[in-house]
């Protein structure tokens, strides 16, 4: 509950985000996030993945289909939009199971995006996202761990997500 009563700026805005400063403080909403998705998907028993060029990292980075959702897309339809869009597999809406939510940054960030696992039935397709997605890489569970341990996975979308699944593949 926001008890301030200071107005809110926007300071900038573009077709993703606006920076909102409200009193002393600064923030960036996310209008298209409302029905954003994050999406774990197996095949075979291994993650899919995907590296991907982050200009704001300035590097490429292993991480999960993620993408912000289209008009009134569901955030579960977005999920099977992106998976197929960046990885080339195709998951089935119904077949979904929803993970939770992650707040990326919840100092400066309104974002809360759903989370998504997903069994791919069928092979991999030709991928259609070749602007964003840099390859898409296969990985056991295991191997994915090592990779988190070594450093190499950072995405926090990733880091988060994956917990969830952890979490639900246990009490399952």
């Amino acid at each position: 509950m926001d008890r301030s009563g200071d107005q809110e700026i926007v300071e900038y805005k573009n077709q993703w985000f606006r920076v909102i400063r409200k009193g002393k403080f600064h923030y960036v909403d996310e209008p298209m996030a409302h029905n954003a998705a994050v999406v774990f998907i197996e095949f075979q028993g291994q993650l899919v993945l995907i590296e991907q060029y982050r200009v704001a990292a300035g590097c490429v980075l292993l991480a999960t289909p993620r993408g912000y959702g289209e008009g009134q897309e569901t955030s579960a339809a977005c999920a099977v939009r992106e998976a197929f869009e960046e990885t080339g597999f195709r998951v089935s809406e119904r077949d979904l199971k929803y993970l939770g939510k992650v707040r990326p940054n919840s100092a400066i960030l309104t974002s809360v995006v759903d989370v998504y696992f997903g069994v791919a039935k069928e092979n991999r397709a030709e991928r259609l996202d070749t602007d964003e997605v840099t390859r898409v890489v296969l990985c056991s569970y295991d191997e994915f761990e090592r990779k988190v341990t070594d450093g190499y996975v950072t995405d926090g979308f990733t880091l988060a997500g994956y917990l969830f699944l952890k979490l639900k593949m246990r009490s399952s």
